[in-house]
């Protein structure tokens, strides 16, 4: 459904679109009997459905005999969800495909805190310690299994001797999955695709003067990326025994082993605002063109890509607009894209001359 609007002799004009979009008959593999020698094959059963808004609204704020000011404003939104799989309306756990969520759906461990050197935190890793799992103060912390502690011999309970700071000493817990991570600490951390887009194009016109710029934005998507760039970049934040309120990890090479989770710290908010291009240009007027002979000439000036506003990410210097890879992954924390396959934004000085005979 669509609406085209224009008011005060177009000087306000633009139009509301409204879709429901249904995709049917994508390939997906189906298992079918080992019997026949293979154990699946491609049908055309997976179901999918976006929904969504897109406004333009274009305006003349003000128009005079030497100055004019226009702008142009689009937004879209878009919301996708499978609607059927291979096993139709049951998920599919093993590629990330949940019924009801978009196709990219980040569904993975969680990023917590940060783990203290406070008894409670000093306890907590004695006993992951204990399920063969070593972290230390400073290190990511996962959301885990609520930890709860019972007397010794609670129905549903399991009792580990555990060394902490070298006294041992037993730590009876729920049975509940907490000390290991597996799909059942999996959670949903939002998808790759923004919730909504943006951009807005601004000109001022005085006279034979004109000034423009364009702004754009992206918001409400996950992004991996923010630790890619740790270690390679001067970092102040870090933990520390004097600096325990820090936003990343102590930074810990050799010594004993360890299991580092802090590659769940790179799924952040990938929420920016970048303002592509900005420039300024001067038409020469018709009595000069007459005196060398052309028929149009104008001199111009731009700066692309001048400035990039967001949260971690683009403080680290990921550019969040660039997505090329995320469709393709090893694990949950090798993606190819990311800063391996990440575009910087370069910032481009243009200086030219139009000519027109």
């Amino acid at each position: 459904m669509g609406i085209d609007f224009g008011f005060l002799n177009n000087r306000i004009n633009g139009s509301v679109e409204y879709y429901v979009a249904k995709t049917s008959d994508l390939l997906l593999n189906r298992s079918i009997p080992i019997m026949t020698g293979y154990t699946q094959i491609l049908s055309n059963i997976g179901k999918t459905q976006n929904k969504g808004f897109e406004i333009t609204l274009s305006t003349t704020n003000i128009q005079t005999k030497d100055f004019t000011w226009k702008t142009d404003f689009t937004f879209s939104t878009n919301k996708e969800k499978i609607v059927e799989l291979a096993d139709g309306k049951n998920d599919d756990t093993a590629n990330g495909w949940f019924i009801g969520k978009p196709i990219n759906e980040v569904w993975t461990y969680k990023y917590d805190r940060l783990w203290q050197n406070t008894p409670e935190d000093q306890k907590l890793l004695a006993v992951y310690k204990a399920n063969g799992i070593t972290m230390f103060p400073g290190m990511a912390k996962l959301v885990d299994q609520d930890f709860i502690e019972v007397p010794k011999g609670t129905e549903g309970s399991i009792t580990k001797t555990v060394d902490i700071n070298g006294q041992k000493q037993e730590v009876t817990y729920m049975d509940n999955g907490f000390g290991k991570f597996n799909n059942d600490d999996n959670h949903f951390l939002g998808s790759f695709t923004p919730k909504w887009e943006g951009g807005f194009t601004t000109t001022f016109i005085y006279k034979n003067w004109q000034l423009n710029a364009f702004i754009y934005g992206r918001f409400g998507n996950t992004y991996y990326g923010l630790m890619q760039t740790y270690g390679r970049r001067v970092e102040k934040d870090t933990w520390s025994p004097e600096n325990t309120g820090a936003r990343f990890p102590q930074p810990r090479a050799g010594g004993e082993t360890f299991t580092d989770y802090s590659a769940y710290m790179s799924y952040t908010k990938g929420n920016m605002i970048a303002i592509r291009n900005i420039a300024l240009s001067y038409t020469l007027p018709e009595k000069l063109l007459n005196k060398i002979g052309a028929s149009s000439c104008s001199i111009y000036a731009q700066v692309l890509n001048p400035f990039i506003f967001g949260g971690e990410l683009v403080k680290a210097g990921i550019n969040p607009d660039d997505t090329t890879g995320w469709s393709e992954k090893t694990s949950a924390t090798n993606f190819i894209g990311g800063q391996t396959n990440n575009t910087v934004l370069n910032r481009s000085y243009v200086i030219g001359l139009r000519l027109g005979f």
